[in-house]
């Protein structure tokens, strides 16, 4: 007979999906505490410095466990479209894609209302490091079609103010 022990579950996150510009790499950070490191080109750092769009990933390892996590990081938009927007999101605590992030470098005066299908606001912030959770007033929204309305300035040219309008869908 053989015994398998269980332990609890080492997370590893290395954040959303972000842009990545020549003039400000990312710097990934899987974390302290771990007893090994893989990157998805071999080097076994606990951080890694990404100057490049691309997909990147890393294993880690403490004691028999191992897990790993992924992260995209598209290239760095410019002027008016410094703004990524996913079309879709899953709130499902599932913790992948649970959250609708607006992602953008040097982006300031922000603002993200959306809305459901008949108008009503169901979520507003101010804060582009606030992701709507997929709730209203606490209690979870319908799967469907949601309406947002985003405003912002990037820092080269704070005094133009460029909106964006559209829809993401959330899946349960």
């Amino acid at each position: 007979i053989q015994t398998i022990a269980i332990t609890d579950i080492i997370p590893v996150h290395l954040g959303p999906d972000k842009a990545v510009c020549a003039s400000a790499p990312v710097t990934l950070n899987a974390g302290a505490g771990y007893d090994q490191y893989l990157w998805h080109d071999s080097s076994t750092a606990q951080n890694y410095t990404a100057t490049v769009p691309g997909i990147y990933w890393v294993t880690v390892k403490k004691g028999d466990c191992y897990s790993s996590d992924t992260v995209l990081l598209f290239p760095c938009p410019t002027g008016e479209t410094n703004l990524y927007i996913p079309n879709a999101f899953t709130p499902n605590g599932d913790n992948n894609n649970d959250v609708f992030f607006v992602v953008g470098n040097d982006i300031i005066n922000f603002s993200i209302i959306i809305y459901n299908r008949w108008g009503g606001a169901v979520f507003k912030t101010k804060d582009k490091d606030l992701g709507w959770d997929g709730t209203f007033g606490g209690k979870p929204v319908p799967e469907g079609v949601y309406f947002y309305t985003i405003s912002f300035s990037v820092t080269d040219n704070p005094d133009k103010v460029t909106e964006r309008k559209g829809s993401v869908l959330l899946l349960r």
